[in-house]
Formats: C-alpha cells, structure tokens, sequence
C-alpha cells in the first residue's frame, strides 16, 4: 500500500541490497507502489523475476524504479528445468541443471518455432530425482535456434508461455499465448488478467489507474477482439487490486483459461 511505501525505502536504504529476487506480480506492484509514493533513490544492480510470466508492463516499471536491468527466469521448484535470460535479453534453457524436453508441438507465433509442453528431469536434486517431470507449462522453442550474441551456447528458447490452460483457445481453432501484451496498447491500466470463461467468452479484467476511461476500454475490447476473432465475446470490467484471481500457490496469473484445450 502507499502507507508502507516509504518503510519498504527505508529498508532498501538501511541494508543497501544489490540484488532483488521475486514473483514477477510481487515485484511489479512493488515498483508501483514506490513509484506512486515519489520514491526514486533505489538503485539496485538487478531484478530477478520469476514464477510468472514477466509482461512488458511490469518490466517497464520495474526496471524504471530501480534503475537497472530485469532478469527473468523459469524454473520447478522440483529441481527439474531452468530457463535463465541473460544481459542480451536471450531465454537459455540450462542443460547442466536439467534436461528439457517439448513434446505436442504446434506451430508459434512465428514461423520456424513451435509451441509445446515442457517435460523435465532433474540432473541436480540428488535426494527425490525426478524423469520426465510434466507440470503443465508450455515454451515455445526455435526449430533451429540462432547463437545469442551474449557468446552463451546453451540452447535459446524463444519465450515460455506458463501452464497449458494460461492460453486461450479460440472456438475457430486458434491459440492465445501472447495476449497479455495488450494492456500495453491503451492508457490506465494497472493490472489485467485474461479470463476465458467459456469456450466463446473472454473476461479482461482491469485493475483501472490515472488515464482509464471507457474510450480505453473500448480500445482494448477492440485489441483483444483483433487477436481472439470474431467468434469471441469480449467483456471488460474494472476491478479493486484485491479482486484479482490468485491460483491455489497464490500466483497471480495473468491469463485464466477455464476451458479444456483440445490435443
């Protein structure tokens, strides 16, 4: 909240870290919340985000807050997979750590990549190992991945998607990864989460801020119609920051899909 804004600064300024680690969410609002209170004087070497997809909202905010790059990762908490970016903003699955296999491909978003699920085994957790661990999540990958100019040799994954159901599933057969880049499109947005609540309806839910107003709203209905189609209905409705949907490990996903994907 903007009352515990200047203690959060006063403890960054106490204990000086260099480095902060957290859920991209977590993080984001964060950043929002000093920037809200005028705090500008936390200059860390890096962000790290992780457990959730990282969007260009909340990179934009919080690289600006604490004046430095943020790093975005993915991994299991089971010590199976990890997906680390690297200074030249290259998503590199490492190997050493586990291995990564992407099985059930479909074309990506672009051509020559593919989109699938991700299936790990852990090279690393010696206690409880884990083969061909499948949690639900989804990357996409190159078919034939360039070299990253940071000089790294670890493979490069084009982007990682989260669970299977985080991706909307069009009626007329398209899929959705990519949506939650929307609210970039428009003013006033805070937070938005994605909700497909039936196989042809799709609930964009917004956290309003400075700027918000039905002329944006009807922009980002039109957005959000260009990408799913014509065979989507599209509602938008305002929300409280204390309204948004949290999963059962309290992660707050940015895309919903309450709808069973075909295979």
């Amino acid at each position: 909240t903007m009352d515990s804004a200047p203690l959060a600064a006063e403890a960054f300024r106490k204990h000086r870290p260099a480095y902060l680690k957290g859920m991209a969410s977590t993080l984001y609002f964060l950043a929002l919340t000093l920037r809200e209170a005028g705090i500008d004087d936390l200059a860390l070497r890096g962000v790290f985000a992780t457990g959730e997809v990282t969007t260009p909202l909340y990179r934009a905010v919080i690289e600006k807050v604490f004046h430095c790059r943020l790093l975005d990762s993915y991994g299991h908490m089971e010590r199976t997979v990890g997906i680390s970016q690297c200074l030249d903003g290259g998503y590199h699955a490492v190997t050493d750590y586990g291995l990564m296999e992407v099985v059930d491909r479909r074309p990506g978003s672009e051509p020559a990549c593919s989109i699938g699920r991700v299936i790990g085994t852990g090279l690393y957790n010696l206690a409880m190992p884990l083969i061909r661990y499948d949690v639900g999540d989804t990357v996409e990958v190159f078919d034939d991945a360039p070299p990253c100019p940071c000089g790294r040799t670890l493979p490069l994954v084009k982007a990682v998607h989260g669970r299977q159901e985080d991706t909307i599933t069009t009626p007329d057969g398209r899929f959705i990864t990519s949506i939650f880049i929307l609210p970039e499109f428009v003013r006033g947005v805070v937070m938005a989460q994605f909700v497909q609540e039936t196989t042809d309806t799709l609930s964009i839910r917004i956290v309003p801020g400075p700027g918000w107003s039905e002329q944006e709203a009807d922009a980002l209905r039109a957005h959000a119609r260009e990408m799913v189609g014509p065979t989507m209905t599209v509602r938008v409705t305002p929300i409280d920051h204390g309204d948004l949907l949290l999963d059962p490990s309290g992660k707050r996903r940015v895309v919903i899909s309450r709808v069973q994907a075909p295979t």
